[in-house]
């Protein structure tokens, strides 16, 4: 920032940020800069994307844990738990 306004313009991909006076003063040309309102709506857009993601990856591992295939594994692992533990204890 070159002075105490808010800013209201950025150069894309990068963190200089410039009130409207300064952007005319720097650039003439406002259009070749982003807005910062636009930045943040980007921004808020690319966040709530990786929420959705994670969110469904999370349904899906909830789903296979409780799938009755992934069930009858630990079925399978505690039978084995057992089995050994029982073994274990008569020698």
């Amino acid at each position: 920032m070159m002075c105490d306004e808010p800013a209201q313009f950025v150069i894309k991909s990068s963190n200089d940020f410039y009130c409207e006076s300064c952007a005319i003063e720097c650039f003439s040309d406002t259009s070749l800069l982003q807005r910062v309102e636009e930045q943040a709506k980007e921004l808020k857009e690319l966040i709530k994307e990786e929420v959705q993601e994670r969110l469904q990856e999370a349904e899906k591992i909830e789903a296979s844990e409780g799938s009755p295939e992934s069930s009858q594994g630990t079925r399978d692992a505690d039978a084995s738990n057992k089995s050994r533990d029982s073994s274990t204890e008569e020698d």
